[in-house]
């Protein structure tokens, strides 16, 4: 996941995304958008550390 906080060896990912597609005209021109939401888990200095991220993600597609 871009950008998201870490810490430690942070070995362990867990990683959901939900989104939709509008298909305006098939595959030529399109909209996307989503939600993801991550997890990591690791140690820090023998300690447990967990580190979350959630975000946002569009995209537009035009096919000439």
């Amino acid at each position: 996941m871009r950008s998201a906080p870490s810490g430690g060896t942070m070995n362990t990912l867990s990683e959901w995304y939900f989104g939709c597609n509008w298909y305006i005209k098939g595959n030529d021109f399109k909209l996307q958008l989503g939600y993801i939401h991550g997890e990591s888990n690791g140690t820090v200095t023998g300690g447990t550390a967990k580190a979350q991220a959630d975000g946002v993600r569009s995209q537009m597609q035009v096919n000439f």
